[in-house]
């Protein structure tokens, strides 16, 4: 039998860390009930492309990349540990 990986339970759900690790980077702009909880690509795209800022919307990507990429990293050095053990 394959060995499962820690993210998932016995009957398939995912587990509290595996959920944690899955969601996506909220921001807190434009307020409202409406876009309180937006997704940063959604900003972007909305920055870029409907309100025609591209400088602010090409450094938020930047952020996002390099935050994402940096997050990234980390977690494949801990997986990485627990490899070697």
């Amino acid at each position: 039998m394959p060995a499962r990986p820690r993210d998932v339970t016995g009957d398939g759900r995912l587990t509290e860390r595996a959920r944690f690790l899955r969601t996506e980077l909220v921001t807190p702009f434009s307020g409202g009930p409406g876009s309180t909880t937006e997704l940063v690509s959604i900003t972007l795209k909305r920055a870029a492309f409907e309100k025609w800022r591209t400088g602010y919307s090409s450094a938020l990507a930047i952020v996002l990349f390099v935050t994402v990429f940096g997050a990234a990293n980390i977690y494949v050095k801990a997986l990485n540990r627990v490899k070697q053990r």
